[in-house]
Formats: C-alpha cells, sequence, structure tokens
C-alpha cells in the first residue's frame, strides 16, 4: 500500500491534493473524526466526494453504505448512491475487491488510490473510468468507521475500440 505522499505524486490531481491537505490538518495524531470535520472547508471538492459509512463490526459481518456521493459522481454514474450499499450499485466481483479495498483502509488507517473502470450495473456507463483516492475517518469513539473519498473521471475508449 502507497503512502499518501507516494500517492500524491503518482496522481497529481487537485482534487487528490486538496482532499489529503484537508485531511492532514485535521489528523494530527490519528485519523480524524468524521464529526470533527467542517465540510464547508472543502466545499469546491463536494461534487467529487464521498463520504462512506462502515455498518457492523470491521472483521466480522458488514457493509459499507455512502453517507452521501457528490452532484457529478451521480450524473457521471447515471444512478444516486446515497444512501445506497455497494450491492445495491455493483455486480458481486466489484463489491467483494471494493469492500476489501474498504476495509484495508480502514484497517491500516492508510490511503487509497487507483484508476479504475466504472463498473455499475448500469451497462450504458462503459465509456468511464476514474481516478479514487480514499481517506480513513474515525467515528466518535476513535476507531474507524468511515471513509471520505475524491473521484475523478475520464472518458475511456469504448470496449470495441480497445
Amino acid at each position: 500500500m502507497q503512502t499518501l505522499d507516494e500517492i500524491l505524486e503518482a496522481y497529481p490531481i487537485r482534487a487528490f491534493a486538496e482532499l489529503a491537505a484537508f485531511w492532514r490538518r485535521h489528523a494530527g495524531d490519528a485519523i480524524p473524526r468524521l464529526h470533527e470535520l467542517d465540510l464547508m472547508e472543502i466545499y469546491r471538492l463536494m461534487p467529487v466526494t464521498v463520504l462512506v459509512d462502515l455498518e457492523g463490526p470491521l472483521d466480522g459481518r458488514h457493509v459499507y453504505r455512502w453517507r452521501l456521493a457528490g452532484t457529478e459522481i451521480r450524473l457521471l454514474m447515471g444512478i444516486e448512491i446515497t444512501g445506497l450499499t455497494l450491492g445495491d450499485v455493483f455486480p458481486a466481483e466489484s463489491v467483494v475487491r471494493t469492500d476489501g479495498l474498504y476495509t484495508d483502509v480502514l484497517k491500516t488507517g492508510r490511503p487509497h488510490a487507483w484508476r479504475h473502470a466504472v463498473n455499475t450495473r448500469n451497462p450504458e456507463r462503459y465509456f468511464l473510468e476514474y481516478d479514487r483516492l480514499m481517506l480513513p475517518l474515525a467515528g466518535r469513539d476513535g476507531t474507524p468507521a468511515h471513509l471520505i473519498g475524491v473521484y475523478e473521471f475520464s472518458f475511456a475508449p469504448k470496449p470495441d475500440q480497445g
């Protein structure tokens, strides 16, 4: 897993840098607590921001649910994902992979970034790919329970165009 500095070097994306600076300002010696954050500090990022909640124990049966998904995410993915779980949006293989990545971020307290094709249940969205940065957030009790992330969307070639 890469450090946040390595991710920012590999992904020179302004939204990544802005979210990382916000997260670091609030991190101190531990991951920031969601209830202590003022998201108005990053209002410019809100169209491409997600907040994800862990429901259930991290080491047991759980689901991830989007507490918030920005307007650009909804428009480009073609679905409102706020309030939905991974299983409501993604095919089974994507749920397993994404659940593993989110769980790893929360267990390690380290960020995750990737470039990936949009893989929703909407076949009309084949043309999108995205870069995404996810950072851990703690609940009121200080245990990892949420993620905050930003997306940068781009167009991908049609599958038959390589």
